[in-house]
């Protein structure tokens, strides 16, 4: 039960920072399943700016957050300055996404992949306030 009576809901966040490949969202995958056939009790969500999550089947009691990635249409051209400072808000916006997640959640536990801080640090806030609480 938590503070205001409500039963508690064991709840794993598990960030895979995939945006080309299969190989973090995949590893992410197994570990979700293994983690959530051991705990009955428990659900998760995956934080993924990978384009093919949505193309795998998620485990029973397993969702996952699209995060978004910097898209460009076809003939747009940006200078090197440019290029950064989209990436940069880009990682900007994830990590906003990923605090708010992480702090309405709540979980128990979080695994990172690969990158403590998540890729370029995206997930630091969030980790940080976390912890904070």
């Amino acid at each position: 039960m938590t503070r205001s009576g409500a039963p508690h809901t064991p709840t794993v966040l598990l960030y895979a920072q995939d945006h080309q490949g299969l190989g973090h969202i995949t590893r992410t995958l197994a570990i979700a399943r293994r983690v959530l056939a051991a705990y009955p009790t428990f659900v998760a969500y995956i934080a993924t700016k990978s384009p093919v999550a949505a193309n795998f089947t998620l485990p029973e009691r397993c969702d996952y957050i699209k995060l978004p990635t910097l898209l460009t249409a076809e003939g747009v051209e940006r200078s090197p300055t440019e290029e950064e400072a989209a990436k940069q808000r880009f990682r900007t916006i994830r990590g906003q996404i990923l605090r708010a997640a992480a702090l309405g959640l709540a979980p128990d536990l979080v695994l990172v992949d690969h990158e403590p801080l998540g890729a370029k640090g995206e997930f630091r806030d969030g980790l940080y306030a976390l912890k904070a609480q």
